[in-house]
């Protein structure tokens, strides 16, 4: 009897371990697609695209960012285990790696096309068909 209840006591805690680091994961989960998604709208709101902006962990935009996950999620961030300065470090991984995406993609480079210029044709002048009709030698009749 004691092996049943002490295999039935690990299989809850296994259980209880399994489903907590699901919880955890999917927490976290969360937090790197806000992050994701904070950096993709602060690119958006700039008057550039930020591809070439040099963007520091101590930026304003980094900090707004992540203010903003939070203070809107912070029984999420709880349930992670995510600190605010790691949820800073995730929104400037994302600004980073989008940034990397946008300078990796070259602009589609412009057809140079050579300014359109009148078609010089040379024609012969005209001249009159010159036609020459056999000359019929005359008959000799005897």
């Amino acid at each position: 009897m004691a092996t049943v209840s002490g295999c039935v006591s690990l299989a809850a805690l296994a259980v209880k371990r399994w489903t907590g680091v699901q919880i955890q994961q999917a927490a976290l989960d969360e937090v790197r697609t806000e992050a994701q998604t904070m950096a993709h709208k602060a690119i958006a709101e700039a008057e550039d695209n930020l591809a070439t902006a040099k963007i520091t962990i101590s930026s304003p935009l980094v900090k707004d960012a992540a203010d903003n996950i939070i203070n809107r999620l912070p029984k999420v961030l709880e349930a992670a285990g995510v600190t605010p300065a790691r949820v800073e470090d995730m929104v400037h991984g994302a600004l980073g790696a989008a940034q990397a995406a946008m300078t990796r993609t070259a602009p589609a480079p412009t057809a140079s096309v050579p300014a359109a210029s009148a078609p010089t044709v040379s024609v012969p002048a005209a001249s009159a068909p010159t036609a020459s009709a056999p000359t019929a030698a005359p008959n000799k009749a005897s």
